[in-house]
């Protein structure tokens, strides 16, 4: 029996980046500057935008980092990411 079929698949962009884990170190509590920065570098060498992805697989450590992807990856503007969890947009 055969469980899935293999597809092909090009990486056009990747980008690297790194920050604290030390909470006291960051600007701000809602968002991570190095996913915002990784996720730049990668659209960059894509030569796409967040509006151009269909499949995105996020980090979900915990609930909220879920949506704090979404948004830093721009999928959705700063404090509304829970909404595409509300729209069932992150469903598959």
């Amino acid at each position: 029996m055969r469980l899935f079929h293999a597809q092909l698949l090009w990486i056009h962009g990747l980008g690297p980046s790194s920050g604290s884990a030390t909470l006291a170190r960051r600007g701000t509590h809602s968002s991570l500057s190095c996913t915002r920065e990784a996720a730049q570098i990668a659209y960059d060498m894509a030569g796409i935008g967040p509006e151009d992805i269909d499949v995105a697989e996020v980090h979900d450590c915990f609930t909220i980092t879920e949506i704090i992807n979404y948004e830093d990856l721009g999928f959705a503007k700063p404090g509304e990411g829970v909404k595409l969890l509300e729209d069932r947009e992150t469903y598959l």
